[in-house]
């Protein structure tokens, strides 16, 4: 969907609901009584609007949509504004305001048009009239989403929802990025330094972001998931989650003191035999005998208790914070090396073979 709107894309029909009305008459093929009460323009005007609001297809045939909703008795207020929330008209003018289009002030309905229309300017004046009638007619009375909340709506998601090219989708499976945050944390300059993510991919990501609400760009979405500028869904990803992990030359200088504070809720909750922590098998036989589960139990005891263990030195304890932190920024690249006291992964065969 092109963020430039024609002119048919734009209702003249100033009744939104007048728009249903004509559709329904068609469904039931009430060509006389919709001849009666849709004359001259005002025919034209609410087939172009019916049609805009998908009730009825380029043919003048009711849509699907229009079928089920009769058959369904629903609620026609309720109907219509689901239809304008997803017609071009409405998605376009929510991502030029940057915000859910319950919450657009009517009055900037000129603005808009003027921004994204080549419109005459009596002509303009006319559909911004028609415009507001619109959003004041279909406003429900909970006003929608914050742009703060479509913002944590949209960086909560997995990246495999929007169906990126095979490329781009390689690239952040190998950087081990799973989610919208992840991936935006990094900006365009760091997407960029990624090795097979080029200007193309770019562009891709780019646009796929800018198609959801708020309309953002890469960049502005990384500056407000920098300053906290978003409000996270229950349940999902939380603002520590999408926390940038430490460069790479302050890994080593993370303290065991900071996991605790800094760690994700998601990372602090990992069993401590999850594969992908691949901890030191000093650690694993630590925690096997303190019956210490996940890595929030391990974290809440200080770094003096856990030497008095033996086995736990300074260069076994000082490996742990980075690994953990890059467990949690999802980047393959920055895990340290694997040393002699590193244990296989739990899939390794030496391990497979033992069981055996």
């Amino acid at each position: 969907m092109s963020d430039f709107l024609q002119p048919s894309a734009v209702p003249q029909a100033d009744r939104v609901e007048r728009a249903l009305e004509y559709a329904v008459l068609q469904h039931f093929q009430q060509e006389p009584l919709q001849e009666l009460l849709f004359s001259g323009r005002d025919a034209l005007y609410y087939r172009t609007a019916a049609r805009l609001l998908e009730l009825i297809d380029t043919s003048g045939q009711p849509t699907q949509q229009l079928v089920d909703f009769v058959e369904s008795s629903g609620d026609p207020q309720a109907f219509l504004r689901d239809c304008f929330s997803r017609s071009e008209v409405g998605v376009t003018w929510a991502r030029w305001a940057k915000t859910s289009l319950w919450r657009i002030d009517p009055s900037s309905a000129e603005a808009f048009l003027d921004a994204l229309t080549q419109l005459a300017p009596a002509t303009r004046l006319r559909r911004a009239k028609t415009l507001r009638s619109w959003l004041e007619a279909l406003a429900p009375e909970d006003a929608g989403s914050t742009p703060e909340e479509l913002r944590g709506l949209l960086l909560s998601r997995p990246l495999a929802h929007f169906h990126l090219s095979a490329r781009t989708t390689n690239v952040f499976h190998r950087e081990r990025l799973e989610y919208v945050h992840q991936a935006v944390s990094l900006g365009s300059e760091g997407l960029l330094e990624l090795r097979g993510f080029g200007r193309t991919s770019l562009r891709e990501f780019e646009a796929v972001l800018q198609r959801e609400a708020p309309g953002e760009t890469l960049d502005e979405l990384a500056m407000a998931l920098r300053e906290g500028a978003l409000s996270w869904p229950d349940g999902e990803k939380t603002a520590a989650d999408s926390a940038p992990p430490p460069p790479q030359d302050q890994l080593d200088q993370l303290s065991w003191a900071e996991l605790p504070e800094r760690l994700p809720a998601h990372i602090l909750e990992l069993p401590i035999a999850y594969p992908e922590l691949d901890l030191p098998t000093r650690i694993l036989t630590h925690c096997t005998r303190e019956d210490l589960q996940s890595v929030r139990d391990l974290v809440r005891h200080s770094e003096a208790e856990l030497r008095e263990f033996r086995g736990l030195g300074p260069t076994t304890l000082g490996g742990i914070a980075p690994l953990l932190w890059c467990v949690a920024s999802g980047c393959s690249a920055m895990r340290p090396a694997k040393t002699e006291s590193s244990r296989p992964g739990l899939l390794g065969s030496d391990r497979l073979g033992r069981a055996v």
